[in-house]
C-alpha cells in the first residue's frame, strides 16, 4: 500500500522513525524510494498481519494528472518515480533487500477487503477463523 493513502495507528509512524532498523531508512534515503514497503514491513512486523484492503476512489489533488491541464499532466507522466525504466525491478529490489536487512520477511499475504457495496463481501477474522464480515453469529 503506497504511503499516500495509508491509513494507520500513529505508533507506526514512531516505529517507522524511531524503532525500523537504520539500514533501511539509509537505503530509502539512498533509493528516495521504497518508503512505503518500509512502512508495510513496520506494520506487518508489529502486527503479524497483512493489509486490510478499504475498496473506493482516492482522488490526488497534489497530482497534476488530476487536472484540466494536459501539458503538466504530461510533465507528471513522464518525470513519475513510476514512469521510470526499471521502476518494478527496483520495487522488486527492496523488497529482497528490505527482507535481508531486516533479517525477517514479515509480509504477510491478505485475503481481507472492506467494501461498500452488498453485492461483495470480504472476510474477516473471528476467533482464529476467517467468516463472511456479515456473519454476526457466535462460534
Amino acid at each position: 500500500m503506497l504511503t499516500k493513502s495509508m491509513v494507520l495507528a500513529t505508533d507506526y509512524l514512531y516505529k517507522y522513525a524511531c524503532e525500523m532498523p537504520p539500514s533501511i531508512r539509509e537505503y530509502i534515503d539512498q533509493e528516495r524510494n521504497c518508503e512505503d514497503i518500509a512502512m508495510n514491513f513496520v506494520v506487518a512486523n508489529s502486527s503479524n498481519r497483512g493489509p486490510l484492503l478499504v475498496k473506493g476512489k482516492l482522488r490526488d489533488y497534489g497530482d497534476t494528472r488530476n487536472s484540466v491541464q494536459s501539458d503538466a499532466a504530461d510533465l507528471v507522466s513522464t518525470s513519475a518515480l513510476s514512469a521510470k525504466k526499471q521502476h518494478r525491478k527496483r520495487r522488486g529490489d527492496c523488497i529482497t533487500d528490505f527482507h535481508r536487512l531486516w533479517g525477517a520477511m514479515p509480509l504477510r499475504y491478505s485475503y481481507g477487503m472492506a467494501v461498500n457495496a452488498v453485492q461483495e463481501q470480504g472476510l474477516c477474522e473471528k476467533h482464529g477463523v476467517l467468516v463472511l464480515c456479515s456473519d454476526q453469529s457466535e462460534p
